[in-house]
């Protein structure tokens, strides 16, 4: 069974995806983490403090998360392709990145494991490029740190694009963008041994495709 603590972060965990720093209110914190006012103040420093704590558990679980996603493939290039390709609810937007919109982003305590998570995503993307490349798949003129900062932009900026259309499509045709931005930078002659079977992986096109293209949802009515 989960104590106090616990279940005040797994609230805050939720809240701050669901509707944000700003929105969120210690009654709303007591009332999903079945506490009350004294378990709040007496386990973190306030409202800040449990976003910082609830942030910190998140970035660490993220990162070990992409970690994973990033271990479990030989093919450098096929792995990028299975990150842009991960599951997400463009809807509500990344856990981590949602809240650099909010002005608590200034804050440092707030920034920090927001950073460290998108820093870490940026050097596995680096990395993965780079093995790439060393490997013979991607043309050796190409810059790879500007390509992994523009594969995770296009990850990050696609969850707005979504957002401000109310447009689920939005975010599969920036990513299916990405990977064909991807594709376009492969070494022209590849050994055989390192070209992959048609089938092995969605086109760029069927992955845009996955999602109707007026996909819209409904704006939720003011209560």
């Amino acid at each position: 069974m989960k104590d106090k603590r616990e279940q005040l972060l797994e609230a805050a965990k939720e809240l701050l995806w669901e509707v944000g720093y700003d929105e969120m209110t210690p009654a709303m914190l007591m009332t999903r983490g079945s506490a009350g006012q004294g378990s709040l103040y007496h386990h973190f420093d306030g409202k800040l403090g449990i976003a910082q704590a609830a942030l910190e558990e998140v970035s660490k679980a993220e990162i070990a998360a992409i970690d994973e996603l990033f271990r479990s493939s030989v093919d450098p290039l096929a792995c990028i392709e299975r990150y842009l390709q991960s599951p997400r609810d463009p809807m509500k937007g990344c856990r981590l990145g949602r809240l650099l919109h909010e002005s608590v982003a200034l804050d440092r305590r707030i920034r920090e494991p927001i950073e460290r998570y998108l820093s870490h995503v940026e050097d596995h993307l680096a990395a993965a490029l780079d093995k790439a490349q060393k490997n013979g798949q991607i043309r050796s003129d190409v810059d790879l740190r500007h390509v992994a900062a523009a594969l995770l932009a296009c990850v990050q900026g696609s969850y707005n694009l979504a957002r401000a259309n109310m447009q689920v499509s939005k975010m599969s045709h920036s990513l299916g963008g990405a990977i064909s931005l991807l594709r376009s930078l492969q070494s022209p002659l590849l050994p055989a041994a390192r070209k992959r079977k048609p089938h092995a992986r969605k086109s760029a096109k069927e992955f845009a495709e996955a999602t109707p293209s007026r996909t819209r949802l409904r704006r939720r009515t003011p209560k």
